[in-house]
């Protein structure tokens, strides 16, 4: 299906082919999604995506909202990167450097999980702000009944991010696979799909090196795991040996911020 925008006709316009969709409906309230490919003057495509929100009246769906968004990276569009909750988390605790005193193991190292949802943007929009809200207040009550359980220190939490540190690195593994299969159940008929990344560090030897490191790469192994995924480092592994869990998909990744390939699995 071709159609044209009429705001851009008189600039030349451009063909807008829709690809596929999708939406949900609860109510009186809709939202909807659509990926479409722009076909520009020059003959180069361009990915876009619309987005609505919409509202039954006398038996008619009527826009409330409509939005279109380009499919490019921050930098390409803005010529800035934009922080996400767990690079928000990142930043505050390299700033603030928390006492994780309490998470040391005997040897000095403390293990790190960071988690979000996945999808939670579009989630969030397709919810509306009110039960989006509730919905973070649940998984952040139950992810810290999980941490609590595990030994674990939430550290801190943004949005739907979480950094929590542990003494242990096998009950940092526990503590997320409680939370994703409690997410997994979902809130309201909503499943929710948790990410999540696992690394350990010296917190005694270094400190320096371990909120400028260690800390990084917890969260970048948490930013490149796919909904429902469990990632961890090498380190972590290491640590873990001889226990009773197994892993799979073992590779070498390239994170933005860190210089060397870290060598990541997922827990099977």
């Amino acid at each position: 299906m071709i159609a044209q925008l009429s705001e851009v006709a008189a600039a030349g316009g451009f063909g807008l082919q829709f690809l596929d969709s999708d939406g949900y409906e609860e109510g009186s309230v809709g939202w909807g999604a659509v990926n479409c490919l722009a076909s520009m003057p020059d003959g180069h495509d361009v990915p876009l995506r619309l987005t609505g929100v919409f509202h039954l009246e006398g038996g008619h769906w009527l826009a409330v909202q409509v939005h279109f968004s380009v499919g490019a990276t921050n930098e390409e569009a803005l010529g800035l990167e934009l922080s996400t909750p767990l690079e928000a988390i990142v930043a505050a605790v390299q700033s603030d450097r928390p006492d994780l005193q309490a998470s040391t193991a005997m040897d000095g190292t403390v293990t790190l999980l960071f988690t979000d949802i996945e999808g939670s943007t579009e989630m969030a929009e397709r919810l509306g702000d009110s039960a989006w809200t509730e919905l973070i207040r649940w998984h952040r009550r139950d992810t810290s009944l999980s941490a609590t359980a595990h030994r674990g220190f939430v550290v801190k939490s943004l949005g739907d991010g979480f950094m929590i540190a542990f003494p242990s690195a096998s009950e940092a593994i526990l503590c997320a696979r409680t939370v994703r299969e409690s997410a997994a159940r979902g809130w309201e008929g909503n499943p929710v799909t948790i990410r999540a990344g696992i690394h350990s560090g010296d917190a005694v030897r270094d400190v320096d090196d371990f909120f400028g490191h260690a800390v990084t790469v917890a969260a970048r192994v948490a930013a490149i795991a796919r909904g429902g995924e469990i990632l961890v480092t090498r380190v972590v592994r290491d640590l873990v040996q001889g226990g009773s869990f197994t892993f799979d998909h073992v590779r070498s990744e390239s994170l933005k911020g860190i210089q060397e390939p870290v060598e990541i699995a997922a827990l099977a």
